[in-house]
């Protein structure tokens, strides 16, 4: 555990579950520092705009690490993310329950954008300093009861899956975390350098702009720009070993979609945001962190930062971005999801060794 980081936590032992699950609570200070909140109480980072609600300037991050008690030395290979958009509520929720009784050990965590999900909307937002110069799009009118007397408060919308610019240039993990300064990401790599022996990570979004329209076609492929993709980042291009296999079985999963009415997006994810801009080939984006040419490329999410560090003190080697249609019911999320799951997420990790089929030993 990297200097500085302390934990509570408690673990579920009952004599009928077949899973150990140890809950670590992160909270970070106002100098920034990972403390144990048995030790501060409740720490916050403070504003010098009174009308903010104290709560939601509290940083804090829950995840859990997951272990099957026939296999508690198998290292903890796989992180399961949701909530970096605190308006995509859906789909952590319903992956959360996917994974319930899966024996194969995992660190899950499903809120992560807590600050955000304090004030229910996709981005934390704070005032804007005196002098802060805050492009267009990340510009908005914060309205509470006080403000909405005085015309409201500018202020800046700061979403987490866009914080982690780093630098091309570093060459160290100090260098890296430095580069982070928001508290949330910087909670979310201090859980990953935790646990260092993470190879995989599977991140679970929703599309707000997607799945307005239903496309009942059972068994026909239709590419719409409502429907569903996902992103595969390998750490590098040129020594990607499973490429076959993941191409494999993101055919079988664009099929089993399509074959259950779904459809899969075709273009440019949202040529309006530029830290994206990626094109998506039947529902499938291939984003390594380092191409074929040996230029690494990073475009400040979690996922793309993650995967990079994997050469700067992290294990981890791929990564998986899936992002569902918001605006279809829960019920269709559900269905998409459990496609996902069973067509390629279990898949893959017995491929890798890492999740044995149902009925045979975690080993």
């Amino acid at each position: 555990m990297e200097k500085g980081s302390l934990y509570f936590g408690s673990s579920e032992q009952g004599a009928i579950s077949p899973l150990i699950k140890t809950t670590h609570t992160l909270f970070i200070d106002r100098a920034g520092v990972t403390q144990d909140r048995k030790q501060v109480g409740m720490p916050s980072i403070h504003y010098e705009d009174p009308s903010l609600p104290r709560a939601n300037s509290v940083e804090h991050l829950d995840y859990t690490v997951i272990q099957p008690k026939s296999a508690l030395e198998q290292p903890v290979e796989v992180a399961l993310i949701g909530g970096l958009h605190a308006d995509e509520e859906d789909a952590p929720m319903i992956a959360a329950q996917l994974f319930v009784n899966e024996l194969f050990p995992r660190l899950e965590s499903w809120n992560t954008h807590v600050a955000a999900g304090m004030l229910g909307r996709r981005e934390w937002v704070r005032p804007i300093e005196t002098g802060e110069r805050v492009p267009k799009r990340e510009r908005i009118r914060m309205k509470n009861s006080k403000e909405v007397s005085r015309g409201g408060v500018v202020g800046r919308k700061i979403d987490l899956n866009r914080q982690f610019q780093i630098p091309e240039s570093v060459t160290t993990w100090d260098e890296a975390f430095a580069s982070v300064t928001y508290p949330e990401a910087r909670l979310l790599l201090t859980m990953m350098k935790d646990n260092p022996k993470v190879k995989y990570v599977f991140a679970f979004h929703e599309d707000p702009e997607f799945g307005h329209q239903e496309h009942p076609t059972p068994g026909k492929e239709q590419l719409t720009r409502d429907g569903i993709y996902f992103y595969d980042m390998p750490r590098d291009a040129r020594t990607d070993t499973d490429k076959v296999m993941v191409d494999e079985l993101k055919s079988k999963l664009a099929k089993n979609l399509t074959n259950a009415g779904f459809t899969m997006f075709h273009g440019i994810d949202d040529p309006n945001d530029p830290a994206i801009g990626y094109f998506a080939d039947h529902g499938y984006i291939y984003q390594p962190t380092i191409n074929e040419q040996g230029k690494r490329k990073l475009d400040g999410t979690f996922e793309s930062a993650i995967v990079a560090l994997g050469d700067l003190g992290l294990s981890v080697e791929r990564g998986f971005s899936f992002e569902v249609p918001g605006g279809l019911s829960p019920e269709r999320k559900t269905r998409i999801l459990s496609i996902i799951n069973h067509t390629f997420i279990l898949p893959f990790l017995e491929a890798k060794g890492i999740r044995q089929r149902k009925g045979r030993r975690v080993v």
